[in-house]
């Protein structure tokens, strides 16, 4: 599998941000404790681009412009379904039912939207397209995790992905998948 600090070079110019201000993101998330680094050097070090690698990335995108605003992301990343589990992915938590549309080509085409409501408390949806076109919306609200909440601001912003986005992410991942089990 590539690692994530190679797929940036194919993430940069979809997000419109250089690969350099990517990887201090990326960097800034090792260092958070977000994301997992295999140490050493070349090929097999670093982060993975995986679908869990993925999954935080882009909520970390999504959650803040700013890098160091990690407990925004831990408040994201940790958000839980009130149902118990997404109704689609079958997931508690808001980037683990990302990371399940993400190594998922096909739930992933169902995928219709994934946003963010930066708003305090804030909240998380996906949004897939059931039986019937029928739109299913899966919310996540924040959990308990760390106790952390979104920061308190009077500033009303929602972020979110093209679905296409999130499906050409999805493709790339089981590419991935195929090329490290050749």
């Amino acid at each position: 599998m590539i690692g994530l600090k190679t797929y940036l070079s194919t993430l940069s110019p979809l997000l419109g941000q250089s690969e350099e201000i990517l990887y201090e993101r990326q960097r800034a998330l090792v260092r958070e404790g977000l994301l997992e680094s295999v140490s050493g050097r070349g090929p097999g070090s670093g982060v993975r681009a995986d679908e869990k690698a993925l999954a935080v990335f882009l909520v970390s995108l999504l959650a803040h412009d700013i890098l160091t605003h990690a407990e925004t992301v831990w408040a994201f990343c940790g958000m839980r379904s009130p149902g118990g589990k997404c109704p689609v992915t079958g997931q508690e938590t808001f980037v683990e039912a990302l990371g399940a549309v993400l190594g998922n080509e096909p739930l992933a085409e169902k995928t219709t939207g994934i946003m963010l409501d930066r708003t305090r408390p804030g909240s998380a949806r996906l949004q897939f397209v059931g039986k019937n076109n029928r739109i299913i919306t899966s919310e996540f609200k924040p959990g308990t995790i760390l106790g952390i909440l979104v920061p308190v601001s009077v500033l009303r912003a929602s972020t979110s992905f093209d679905p296409n986005f999130i499906r050409q992410i999805a493709k790339d991942v089981a590419q991935f998948k195929k090329d490290g089990a050749s």
